[in-house]
């Protein structure tokens, strides 16, 4: 007990001892803990981001069992690797493997006119599934019987809001509700809750798969929708991909004979590959290497690198704070010496010295953790709108969260203590109580290399970040090879039915309207993909191409042009059968008479297509400026196709009355089409949605710059504040003896000028590559550009030299007679 009593007493001891140098060096322990404070607030914000980022889908109970199915291969030397199956083979697999236990089919069914009664509204989060969803899926059903919600033609399933917004009640079972103007009705058979923010999809009704002929198709090749399995427990999915594969080759095989008339192995041959394989679900919202090709009903996926890249800066930015730490406690050891020297002379040993600095940082790193979630509290509502994420203050308190911030705080408050203590607690206790210590010039030293380190940092992130923000800048400002700039896309014409080319006409009479198009996809958006063979090449080859049905006014509307004068655009109808290719489909497909090309089409019956290409058009940028151009075909739009796809407007230029003109065809449309809503978009706003990770990845990266340069200036701050105090009398002999003012700022700034300017040189360097390694991500990027890493040295030095120089100056402005009487 006596001892028990004795420890605690010491520990009680130390903490008193902190707090009443914590108050009595006010200024130096408001720099230390402001910096700190900083550090630890953007560690708490990546670290809510990264929990809300790796908690995807771990809601589902069986979320360790659930696999989602994608295709990978190469066909017509083109790669592809997408989430995309066909109906048949979720179904298929299930039967005839037995390590599957169940399968889900999902179809994204967007932009649906929905009403009951006086509500009408175009929904957008709207999917076919099987009734198999609720058994594999966690989503909690409100009211109706999970095995059978789904299982009928035409029953649906309604979140609770839906619910309420359409029929006012919370169980509207046995209620119907009408799709569009066709009179299709669908039977409420269940409600369910809302989906979960982490869920990598969700929608807001559910409609059972059986509803659509579709589902009961046999084809392997055609892939439109997406499928989950639920394999059985302990089953080693890997393995499951093999038998997968093998299944799948019985089937195929019988399709290429039967359509393509080639064997399995003629295919194979002749550079085919096809592949069906299976993804982790808490695998999916971190992987951009398999593609999904819709945004409705998913949320963005992001990129786990740049988890990494955060988790890195955070890292750094608390290494810069416990530099400054470090830096100014032992800058301060000359006036802690007596106190260490009596410490020493009246019992004190070298490990209870240890402890009491030890316990001085950790207080002061959880008073600024107390500063820390202040900053992060009123901060996280910027964060969430920068980051499009939603994270809350009150996760803090949920499970381990609050445990690693704390520990994250004590880990940060005896890492930036240690090295002090050890340094102080090794003085000679008389050296020290005559104000003088050891290792003068070693310390010095080491404050020195942690002020190279601190910049270096700092001038790397803020080069970093600069890179980013160019980077961006030339995704969302890059010349496409189309006109984007004017163009409204109109993206629901089913209303119109056969009353389409008729809008579109009117459409081109109102004032400020250059030319209006219908295309069954945009310019930038690709949706289909489809292989056909060239006449007079190997029939067991296959050409990929990104596909659009066009109107002959669509190549005016987006401006594309064509190569060499012998090639022509559509005229009309009669080029039902005429194609235009790109240069991409040229070069990757080496035709060298691309005019006398014959692309065919395999029809699902036997038949085969030939269409002639008419025209090359120069290279366009048909998607993402993260792939490569790839091979692209234009067919006519036939009357069969009307009605469905996108009316893309281009308006004329110098308009400054875009929105008067969107109103006149909102009128338009309205007069024909009567309240069915309009929906539009700006092309060039909807393309620069491409790169909204790369867009928060700049933002967070400025904060961060911004953070990390701030916190290394405050412990510049701090290290010249002492400093100049330490030299006050010699500054003070130096003016007495002729000294400028110039002289007195050159004195004192010398030394961290050179300082600053070998942590550019290595800030450089480290800084090139890592960043030309990140921009190889992008296959059109910026590449080198010298004036970046020139601005980044000119901001550093302009930021430190001017936190050094406000001291300086007014150290060089003082009374040399009262420095003189300085000490």
């Amino acid at each position: 007990m006596h001892l028990i009593g004795k420890a605690g007493y010491m520990w009680r001891n130390f903490f008193n001892v902190a707090i009443r140098n914590i108050r009595k060096n006010k200024i130096f322990s408001l720099i230390n803990m402001s910096g700190l404070a900083i550090g630890l607030a953007s560690a708490i914000l990546i670290i809510l981001f990264i929990a809300q980022e790796i908690s995807f889908d771990r809601f589902n109970e069986k979320s360790d069992q659930i696999y989602r199915m994608y295709v990978d291969g190469e066909i017509g030397e083109q790669n592809f690797k997408g989430a995309w199956t066909s109906y048949t083979m979720a179904p298929t697999l299930t039967r005839e493997l037995e390590s599957i236990e169940d399968f889900v089919r999902i179809e994204m069914l967007p932009q649906q006119l929905v009403w009951h009664d006086d509500v009408k509204i175009v929904e957008d989060n709207l999917i076919y599934a099987d009734s198999s969803f609720f058994r594999i899926f966690s989503i909690n059903l409100l009211h109706g019987d999970p095995a059978t919600v789904l299982s009928e033609p035409n029953s649906i399933v309604l979140t609770k809001a839906k619910a309420m917004l359409y029929f006012g009640i919370e169980n509207p079972i046995g209620e119907t509700l009408e799709f569009n103007e066709d009179e299709n009705y669908y039977l409420v058979a269940g409600v369910m809750e809302e989906f979960p923010d982490n869920s990598h999809f969700f929608c807001d009704m559910m409609i059972s798969m059986t509803s659509i002929p579709e589902s009961r198709s046999d084809d392997w090749f055609y892939n439109s929708i997406y499928s989950y399995l639920l394999l059985k427990p302990g089953v080693d999915y890997k393995e499951i991909e093999r038998e997968m594969n093998n299944v799948m080759l019985v089937h195929i095989r019988r399709q290429l004979e039967s359509v393509l008339e080639v064997t399995l192995e003629e295919w194979g041959r002749g550079g085919n590959t096809y592949g069906v394989f299976l993804q982790p679900l808490v695998d999916i919202h971190l992987n951009q290497d398999i593609e999904v090709g819709l945004e409705s009903c998913f949320r963005p996926v992001n990129d786990r690198s740049y988890i990494y890249i955060f988790s890195m800066i955070v890292f750094f930015i608390l290494v810069i704070a416990s530099i400054n730490f470090m830096n100014l406690s032992t800058a301060r050891s000359s006036i802690r010496s007596h106190e260490i020297g009596m410490r020493k002379v009246v019992g004190s040993d070298r490990s209870t010295l240890i402890w009491q600095f030890l316990v001085e940082s950790i207080v002061l790193s959880l008073l600024a953790l107390l500063l820390a979630l202040f900053l992060v509290e009123i901060s996280i509502p910027w964060f969430n709108k920068s980051m499009q994420v939603s994270l809350s203050f009150q996760s803090i308190g949920n499970g381990w969260i609050l445990v690693w911030i704390i520990l994250l705080a004590l880990i940060v408050g005896f890492l930036s203590g240690v090295y002090p203590a050890f340094y102080l607690s090794k003085f000679d206790a008389l050296k020290a109580l005559r104000g003088g210590f050891a290792n003068k010039n070693r310390s010095a030293l080491f404050r020195s290399l942690m002020v190279i380190l601190q910049f270096t940092i700092s001038v790397a992130i803020i080069v970093g970040t600069l890179i980013v923000s160019k980077q961006v800048d030339y995704l969302v400002t890059k010349d496409l090879g189309f006109n984007d700039d004017n163009i409204v896309v109109l993206d629901r014409v089913d209303p119109l039915g056969t009353k389409l080319n008729a809008f579109c006409e009117e459409i081109e009479k109102i004032p400020g309207v250059e030319k209006t198009s219908n295309s069954s996809t945009y310019l930038g958006f690709s949706t289909i993909y489809s292989a056909y063979q060239i006449k007079d090449m190997d029939r067991s080859r296959n050409f990929m191409f990104d596909v659009n049905y066009v109107d002959e006014d669509f190549f005016e509307t987006y401006g594309l042009t064509l190569v060499g004068k012998n090639g022509r655009f559509f005229n009309g109808p009669a080029d039902t059968l005429s194609v235009l290719i790109n240069e991409a489909a040229v070069r990757e497909y080496k035709l060298k008479n691309p005019l006398n090309t014959i692309i065919q089409s395999n029809m699902s019956d036997g038949s085969l297509l030939e269409y002639k290409v008419v025209g090359v058009m120069k290279d366009f940028h048909h998607s993402t400026l993260r792939k490569t151009i790839s091979p692209y075909l234009i067919l006519y739009k036939t009357d069969s196709h009307t009605n469905y796809g996108f009316i893309n407007i281009s308006f004329k230029k110098n308009n400054d009355h875009n929105l008067s003109t969107l109103k006149l065809i909102n009128n338009l449309w309205t007069k024909i089409v009567g309240d069915d809503p309009f929906q539009f978009f700006f092309l060039d706003d909807e393309l620069d949605k491409y790169y909204l990770e790369e867009q928060r990845t700049g933002n967070l990266s400025a904060l961060f710059s911004v953070l990390a340069i701030f916190i290394a200036c405050l412990g510049l701050f701090g290290l010249t504040m002492f400093n100049t105090q330490r030299r006050t009398r010699e500054i003070g002999i130096r003016k007495s003896m002729g000294a400028t003012l110039t002289d007195v700022l050159v004195i004192i700034s010398r030394e961290i000028l050179i300082l600053l300017l070998i942590s550019i040189l290595i800030a450089w360097v480290i800084s090139f590559f890592f960043m030309q390694n990140w921009l190889q991500l992008f296959p059109y990027n910026i590449g080198f550009t010298p004036g970046v890493y020139l601005i980044a040295a000119l901001v550093a030095i302009f930021i430190a030299m001017g936190t050094v120089s406000f001291l300086a100056f007014r150290v060089a402005q003082s009374n040399p007679v009262d420095a003189l009487h300085h000490e």
